[in-house]
Order: C-alpha cells, then structure tokens, then sequence
C-alpha cells in the first residue's frame, strides 16, 4: 500500500517541471497539490512564475487539475485566475478526488503525473 506514494522522480521545485520533458514521458495531464507544491500554504495567490508556468502547460496542452484537501473559497481563489480546474476537500490520500481528476481530465493514469510538496 505505502509503494503507491514513493515518488518515481524529485524536483526542486514545481517549475523545474516542463513540457518538453513531459511530453517525452507521454504525459497529458497533471495532478497537483495546491499549498507547499505551487505556493506556500499562506500564499493566497499565484505568483509570476506560477502563472508562467501553467500558460506554458497549456500552451503545450498539458492539462493540470488542482487537488486540495483545502475548502473552496482558498481553492477557487487560486484556481479560477488561471483557468485551472480544481477539486477541493479532496481528503487526501484517499484515492477518489485523483479518480475523479483524471475523468475530468479524460485521461487514463499513465498519461497523468502527480505532483506533490514534502511539507
């Protein structure tokens, strides 16, 4: 059970993450978690670089869906002025909001990358 979270690759951070090499990975989709991944869990906006980086992820048509064990409002706060689709009190590890993720995404799991800060 505990093999299914063992990270397969480790970044330093989320913006070290680009198209070109996921694409080549035959990835079309990403999973993330929103505080300590792209911001830091006070941060209430996304910042350049963020806003940077999904405009290339789109760009590419990589899509990236936003998961957060967070309410709502801190989500879609986030979320909506980048045009990222998101799930929130996603009560995670638990399996089901990165189900629902991928058929949003309509996506099977090989094409999908998931993405996850250590704190």
């Amino acid at each position: 059970m505990l093999k299914k979270f063992l990270p397969n690759e480790h970044v330093q951070r989320v913006l070290d993450i680009t198209p070109a090499r996921l694409s080549d990975m035959g990835i079309k989709g990403i999973i993330t978690d929103l505080d300590n991944t792209l911001v830091a869990w006070d941060v209430k906006d996304a910042t350049p670089e963020i806003i940077q980086w999904f405009k290339e992820m789109k760009e590419h048509n990589i899509k990236v869906t936003i998961i957060s064990n967070n309410d709502k409002e801190r989500v879609s706060i986030f979320s909506e002025p980048l045009e990222a689709s998101f799930i929130y009190s996603a009560r995670k590890p638990l399996i089901r909001a990165f189900t629902r993720a991928a058929k949003q995404m309509n996506l099977k799991k090989e094409e999908i990358v998931v993405i996850g800060g250590t704190s």
